[in-house]
């Protein structure tokens, strides 16, 4: 069997450039969609895991029938890690059993969670009654050291993404 002179095998250059110049216009008009996203899914996930340590301190609280605090730290993997009112959410949390019910830990209070710094571009910004700590009771309320019930939120942002962290003086939370 002989093979024609005159067959091609292949694609041109032209038909290339076709095919790469599709290839680009639709992946400009894909690329910020895809960016929202990867954003979306990232500020869900760090929300999520704000979330569930903050449900971590209610369960143990009601479990252990000890008061838990969540608290803001720069420095949550220091060797006795606290919380620090000049800290922001987004510096990173610990939550501890807080037995002396001050919102400060103490040598010997348990350390249930510490969480690192989130990453760049993420902002929290809480309500006044939870931008220093959230204090959990036996009950799994959230109550301040002066033992009043409290409420609040936490919105998580990245770039124009946004969830909320909304705590009931019941202790109950929802993400919006």
């Amino acid at each position: 069997m002989r093979l024609r002179k005159d067959v091609q095998l292949g694609f041109t250059i032209v038909e290339m450039l076709i095919v790469t110049a599709i290839t680009t216009i639709l992946v400009a008009f894909a690329a910020p969609s895809f960016d929202g996203l990867i954003k979306g899914s990232a500020l869900t996930g760090t929300t999520n895991q704000l979330f569930m340590g903050l449900q971590l301190a209610r369960s143990e609280a009601v479990k252990s029938g000890s008061p838990v605090v969540v608290c803001p730290t720069d420095a949550p993997y220091a060797a006795e890690p606290d919380c620090n009112n000049a800290a922001s959410w987004n510096d990173g949390w610990i939550a501890f059993v807080d037995d002396n019910k001050d919102a400060s830990r103490a040598s010997g209070e348990t350390l249930l969670k510490a969480t690192e710094a989130m990453k760049f571009g993420f902002t929290v910004t809480a309500d006044t009654a939870v931008s220093d700590y959230v204090l959990f009771d036996s009950l799994g309320s959230t109550r301040s050291t002066s033992n009043a019930y409290v409420s609040g939120e936490l919105k998580l942002s990245y770039g124009d993404e946004e969830r909320v962290i909304s705590i009931s003086s019941n202790g109950r939370m929802r993400v919006q």
